[in-house]
């Protein structure tokens, strides 16, 4: 039985937030880097609040009768994080690309739920006019793109370091898959051939998950960049969250063949 892109993608999507909010909610804590919340501010019970919310958006996602009210609050939740969280971040240390990459990342995270509420390609009702509903999540998704492959191109050496050591030319692969970000990005933004783009892009960060984070959870002893256990679960599920971004993304474009025989149904006699 065939998967669509569209199912696939929404799968690894909703999956992964039941997943990060069930991990948040176990160790009564906010989302990594996604929720800088200040000390100051007491986090119980507002982390377990927070978690309790992924996790039924996460469940609501999978749902037909709750999808869109699902979709509404995770889109809400994450432009909250992004507008009120992030910038007190990035304003202290605005010229560092680091700093932005979490702002990538909410922004694909964030894309992906658009695409959900646009339903054009979900068998949903369009919530945004004239059409234009999975336009914005494609080219959030894109300038997103662009943000990941900055990171790349900036820590090459670091990027390359995530790699298994089995794999050969690793710090060529970190510039190389920056490159093809960056590609994506441009594609998706300008329409060429943005179909096939999308479908790279998101094969190459569902590989990410294979190659990298998946392996991970098996090493004798933590990876560089992990602390703890707790975070190789979080970097697991949140690339499993950004690669069903990236399939919802898919799923959202049309070829331009397919737009005209919409427009020109005579065309399919003929």
């Amino acid at each position: 039985m065939k998967i669509s892109t569209r199912r696939a993608g929404l799968a690894l999507y909703s999956g992964s937030w039941v997943a990060l909010g069930t991990l948040c909610l176990i160790f009564d804590e906010f989302l990594a880097s996604y929720q800088p919340v200040p000390p100051s501010i007491s986090r119980f019970p507002l982390a377990d609040i927070s978690a309790i919310v992924l996790v039924a958006c996460g469940l609501g996602l999978m749902f037909d009768r709750t999808r869109k009210a699902a979709a509404v609050t995770l889109a809400t939740d994450l432009i909250l994080w992004i507008v009120v969280l992030q910038p007190a971040v990035i304003i202290q240390a605005p010229t560092i690309v680091f700093t932005w990459l979490p702002l990538s990342e909410l922004g694909a995270l964030l894309s992906g739920a658009i695409v959900v509420l646009s339903g054009t390609r979900l068998n949903l009702p369009s919530y945004l006019p004239n059409g234009q509903d999975t336009r914005i999540p494609q080219v959030l998704f894109a300038f997103c793109c662009f943000g990941f492959a900055a990171s790349h191109f900036v820590y090459g050496p670091s990027t390359a370091a995530f790699i298994p050591d089995w794999i050969p030319e690793r710090l060529f692969l970190a510039y190389f898959t920056g490159a093809g970000h960056l590609c994506a990005g441009l594609a998706i933004l300008s329409g060429i051939q943005a179909k096939l783009a999308a479908r790279l892009e998101a094969a190459m960060m569902s590989s990410f998950v294979v190659l990298v984070h998946v392996p991970s959870l098996f090493l004798a002893k933590l990876p560089f960049w992990a602390s703890d256990h707790k975070t190789v679960w979080m970097a697991l599920f949140i690339a499993m969250g950004l690669s069903g971004s990236a399939w919802l993304i898919v799923s959202s474009i049309t070829r331009r063949s397919e737009v005209a025989n919409v427009r020109h149904p005579a065309a399919e006699v003929a």
